[in-house]
């Protein structure tokens, strides 16, 4: 399960950077660093404030695989936030990954979960930026499993939301 959620999740990095390298405009990057463990103590403190009683409850520790990071959000493992990290441990994306079979039970906690994937990001974002992005990139108010891929770009960040048939991927590549 955690290879097949890999393997997509790589795929829709590749996909990202393409569309972005496609559409870069000519401003400068900003450089973020962001420390791969301030980004996931800043993200569990947000999910177990939040009113989610699946994943505020199940919610685990930061762990270190071949890949880099994850945090596995509910007790079956079929939410799972992972981080891809540089050689100085910061954060280059996240992606928060959900297995369809759980699409109907996680709807608004996954909601809940990209709220906080987005604020976490950029800090700087209130609750309507953050839903005014969800929107850009039409993220439905019922998560379901039509394919889609769409990408957006904000403060030299970009987000992708990516949908097939075996898992729903909310990605941030700083």
């Amino acid at each position: 399960m955690y290879k097949k959620l890999i393997l997509i999740i790589v795929s829709i990095s590749l996909l990202s950077f393409v569309l972005v390298a496609c559409s870069s405009s000519s401003s400068k990057e900003k450089e973020k660093n962001v420390n791969v463990e301030d980004f996931s103590k800043e993200f569990s403190k947000r999910i177990k404030g939040s009113n989610s009683l699946i994943f505020k409850k199940n919610i685990g520790d930061l762990e270190k695989n071949e890949d880099g990071y994850k945090i596995v959000l509910d007790a079956d493992g079929n939410s799972i936030l992972f981080m891809d990290v540089d050689k100085n441990n910061n954060i280059t994306n996240a992606s928060l990954a959900t297995a369809s079979k759980s699409i109907d039970a996680y709807n608004s906690e996954l909601h809940i979960a990209y709220n906080w994937l987005i604020q976490t990001t950029d800090p700087s974002l209130d609750l309507e930026k953050t839903i005014e992005i969800k929107d850009k990139l039409k993220i439905p108010d019922m998560i379901n499993l039509d394919a889609t891929t769409n990408v957006q770009q904000y403060n030299d960040i970009t987000y992708t939301y990516y949908v097939n048939d075996d898992a729903v991927i909310f990605e941030v590549k700083y």
